[in-house]
């Protein structure tokens, strides 16, 4: 759709190829006042600093696109637009209890000089753990959700296609791809 802006940013991801790390990435979409078609990888803070100033405005409000830096580069596929089965809602007070079990309990198992290997290792098994007995629902969609501020009072929904979770909040989206369950 061209008149919607889709603005990505990856949360958590795989390192190498045994590596289980779900992957999890932030999404919320802006409505553009004129259709425009474009697909660009920006620096997250050039992006920020444009979004942050007409994200509260009411109506419409003039947005330029920050300028694509070749030196970033997007390596992570994308979730389908479309297709998505709805599956469950989950409480927002339940997503951000377990985002916190999950801090603590990477702090309780991580030393302070432990080698990236292993810090990668229980970080994987943490987020990548299944906290849902009907759908796969990785412990780092939670995480995100939190991370970025998606959660407040209510319920997000959860919907599914393919191996792709998707979290929807009122404040922004959560979709994962899992590689093991």
């Amino acid at each position: 759709d061209g008149g919607v802006l889709a603005a990505f940013v990856l949360i958590l991801g795989p390192l190498g190829f045994n590596d289980e790390t779900p992957t999890v990435l932030g999404m919320r979409a802006f409505r553009l006042a004129a259709d425009a078609q474009f697909d660009i990888v920006v620096p997250i803070d050039s992006l920020r600093d444009r979004l942050s100033a007409v994200i509260d405005t009411e109506g419409e409000a003039p947005f330029d696109l920050p300028h694509e830096v070749p030196s970033v580069q997007w390596q992570v596929a994308l979730p389908p637009r479309d297709g998505w089965s709805p599956a469950q809602s989950v409480a927002d007070a339940d997503l951000v209890q377990v985002s916190t079990d999950g801090v603590a309990e990477i702090k309780k198992l991580i030393p302070a000089d432990a080698e990236e290997y292993f810090v990668r290792r229980v970080r994987s098994a943490v987020w990548g753990a299944n906290i849902s007995t009907d759908v796969a629902l990785p412990a780092g969609v939670a995480f995100a959700a939190a991370s970025l501020g998606f959660l407040g009072d209510g319920e997000a929904q959860v919907s599914l296609r393919g191996p792709w979770t998707r979290l929807v909040t009122s404040r922004g989206n959560i979709v994962a791809k899992s590689y093991t369950f």
